[in-house]
């Protein structure tokens, strides 16, 4: 999870008394400022959970669905990024540039 300022282009995490509870996929109303942002490890119990699954509004089958089974079943580690660590969305054409050209000057030091 990281801390952002437009929780809504993301899923979001729910946290409840410190207690992750749910992740909501770019809600319209405000739930937490932490954005799920993604590296997830499965087990292989994955493909079990993937075919529960039910295609969204959108006709896709949802990461943010496929997390919730783990998180609901007490099977999901969350960790928090550090507020000062970097992390990029690489969801669009300008913010890939973005992390391609925070990668390529950091390489040069």
């Amino acid at each position: 999870m990281k801390k952002v300022e437009n929780p809504n282009s993301y899923g979001v995490l729910e946290v409840l008394n410190d207690t992750p509870k749910l992740i909501h996929e770019k809600p319209q109303e405000f739930i937490s400022n932490f954005a799920v942002v993604g590296l997830y490890m499965y087990t292989s119990s994955v493909i079990d959970k993937v075919k529960k699954l039910n295609p969204s509004k959108r006709g896709e089958l949802e990461i943010t669905d496929l997390n919730n089974i783990y998180l609901n079943a007490g099977e999901c580690d969350v960790v928090y990024l550090e507020d000062d660590s970097s992390w990029f969305d690489s969801g669009t054409f300008d913010s890939l540039l973005k992390a391609s050209n925070f990668v390529k000057n950091y390489e040069k030091l």
